[in-house]
């Protein structure tokens, strides 16, 4: 066997299996030309469902995403109205706030000074209750020493070897010695103390203008009225003396409690005289 006989089986060969393999490829493409219409048919059937399903289904979504995008812009013009709303309420929110504390100090304040005020008059009251008592202490010390001078004279026709008389000194002032006292007798510019009385009308039972138990004074320096320079001339420590002073030789026209132009009724009883 030459080398071309072998060469041209080699090709015989060659072709046969050519024209096999050409036979099963043209076998193997009708196999799956029949299998692919086969399943072409299956797959319109299967297919107008699925895409009835897909239509539905695109149409579900299409729905559930427009309902979705409007949901979100409802809910995103919310936020924007609530932000909005926000941002208007929280400056009326502090006003409000701020307006709340100011009438809180406002009312703090009106109750320290409702407080401050009750104490102040609470004061006053105390003030007052304790003038009232100490006014009332006087006139019933007073009183009692009006009684007391009252039987004293009733008994001893003066009390004590007073004359009970009035006697008319300078400028109209009228003295009555109703005690004599026993002391030292009261001497020109020098001080002493005494207690007295000043009614209007009457020693007795006029109205008391002005009283005091321990006032001091200079005698004849012009520190007391003309009437009580004059009429204290010659009283003794431990006297009680009277007098009546006209208006030319007390206060001139002024009112002091007993009218103008009136007499004035003191009751002087002298404490002590200077040395």
């Amino acid at each position: 066997v030459t080398h071309t006989e072998k060469m041209g089986r080699r090709n015989r060969s060659r072709v046969h299996y050519d024209e096999d393999d050409d036979g099963l490829e043209r076998e193997w493409i009708r196999k799956r030309q029949r299998l692919n219409a086969n399943r072409g048919e299956s797959s319109h059937d299967t297919g107008t469902c699925s895409n009835e399903s897909n239509v539905k289904q695109s149409t579900s979504s299409f729905k559930k995403t427009k309902t979705d995008a409007v949901s979100v812009d409802k809910q995103s013009s919310l936020h924007a109205k609530e932000a909005k709303c926000s941002s208007k309420k929280e400056p009326i929110a502090d006003g409000a706030k701020i307006e709340r504390l100011r009438l809180k100090k406002q009312k703090q304040k009106e109750r320290r000074n409702e407080k401050k005020a009750a104490a102040e008059a609470r004061k006053r009251q105390d003030a007052s209750r304790e003038e009232q008592q100490r006014k009332q202490s006087e006139q019933a010390k007073l009183d009692k020493e009006e009684k007391r001078r009252k039987l004293r004279g009733k008994k001893g026709g003066g009390g004590g070897g007073g004359s009970g008389q009035y006697r008319t000194l300078r400028k109209g002032v009228q003295v009555s010695d109703i005690i004599a006292g026993k002391g030292p007798v009261v001497q020109d510019r020098k001080k002493c103390r005494v207690r007295y009385i000043l009614r209007s009308r009457s020693h007795i039972s006029g109205k008391i203008i002005d009283s005091s138990s321990n006032f001091g004074f200079r005698v004849g320096k012009g520190e007391v009225i003309q009437g009580w320079d004059i009429g204290m001339e010659g009283m003794r420590v431990g006297g009680t003396r009277r007098l009546i002073v006209p208006s030319r030789a007390g206060y001139g026209n002024r009112d002091v409690g007993a009218g103008r132009g009136s007499d004035l009724f003191f009751e002087i009883e002298l404490l002590h005289v200077a040395n």
